[in-house]
């Protein structure tokens, strides 16, 4: 395990105790919650911090630590480093601009990830103590990126119409490659299909399988969708059914997030079979990502990753209905609890 912080400042530096006591403030700010983070613990800022901006950092904080848990994960490298470009003095008061390049990498995942961030402190000198009152994020490149990975950065930054073409189009070019040959770990499940049905369908309430918006959410109506575009055949007999042949005719195993969950797993006879595991490395195309949004121990979201490795070749994309999204980073979702089910 690795910590770094380093700090720079583009001009010539005054080197006067006010500007480098708000450097070593910012420098603490970073340092604490890298060490946080590494450890999965709230980081101890009251002393630099308002009392406002404390609580919002320790927000954000317990939501991240709940994320990280959630992957079954832990953070082995962890390296910030911050360039100051600008200090703004006024009587007591700063604004600092500040560049911090996050880069971490995971257990359980194999490659690195750099996060890139410009923030806009403002600072108050208090008791001779500057203390920071906000933490501006100005957003250079809010999404984590592989390390020397252009073609992936300039992928974040196209328009969701963009991206749709993309895969439209590597569809048409590579469908040997999408078209995931069946096998036995597979169960008949065509992979390509299943992506090819939420490029489609992630924004569209097809007429023959209704819109549950109304009724509780679509999410896991779009999930079974998805699963029969693949292949997997509708159970209409034994324990666990699964089938969907109208507004009241249809299974509580088709709609429902808990009994979709209990029809994936403990389904032992003909149909698609689930199994919940443990790392992201373990899914593929198609499978099932569940999560609890409320905070309440109950899972009420499904969606389906449309990616394996489309967070920037590190963590998946999911595609879902209700909350609509296509091609989405997982993490960009406030859940408290996540489940992970590949199909097979």
């Amino acid at each position: 395990m690795k910590l770094q912080n380093s700090s720079s400042m583009n001009g010539k530096l005054n080197n006067n105790k006010d500007e480098i006591n708000v450097k070593q403030t910012i420098d603490d700010y970073f340092k604490l919650q890298s060490n946080a983070i590494i450890n999965l613990k709230q980081p101890h800022l009251k002393h630099i911090c308002s009392e406002s901006l404390y609580f919002v950092l320790h927000e954000n904080t317990e939501l991240l630590i709940n994320k990280i848990k959630s992957f079954h994960s832990r953070i082995i490298y962890y390296n910030v480093t911050t360039e100051f470009c600008s200090l703004t003095f006024e009587n007591n008061t700063c604004t600092a601009k500040v560049k911090s390049k996050e880069t971490l990498k995971f257990d359980n995942v194999s490659k690195e990830t750099l996060r890139i961030n410009l923030h806009e402190f403002e600072l108050s000198k208090i008791k001779n103590k500057w203390i920071i009152f906000k933490d501006k994020d100005l957003n250079v490149n809010n999404n984590y990126s592989n390390r020397n990975s252009q073609e992936q950065h300039i992928r974040n930054k196209l328009s969701l119409e963009i991206q749709i073409a993309l895969f439209r189009d590597l569809i048409e070019k590579k469908k040997t490659d999408l078209m995931v040959i069946p096998n036995d770990d597979d169960r008949n499940l065509n992979r390509g299909m299943m992506r090819l049905y939420q490029i489609e369908n992630w924004n569209k309430r097809p007429k023959q399988w209704g819109d549950f918006d109304n009724m509780g959410g679509d999410c896991t109506n779009y999930a079974s969708q998805v699963l029969y575009a693949g292949g997997a055949p509708m159970i209409t007999v034994g324990n666990y059914k699964w089938y969907y042949y109208g507004y009241n005719n249809r299974y509580p195993s088709w709609t429902g997030v808990e009994e979709f969950y209990d029809y994936l797993i403990n389904n032992k006879a003909d149909g698609v079979h689930g199994i919940e595991v443990q790392s992201v490395n373990e899914l593929k195309t198609g499978d099932i990502i569940q999560m609890d949004l409320d905070g309440d121990g109950v899972f009420n979201h499904t969606s389906v990753v449309c990616n394996p490795l489309g967070y920037n070749g590190v963590l998946p994309t999911i595609t879902s209905h209700s909350l609509d999204r296509f091609n989405e980073p997982i993490l960009t979702f406030n859940f408290t609890d996540i489940r992970l089910i590949h199909l097979r």
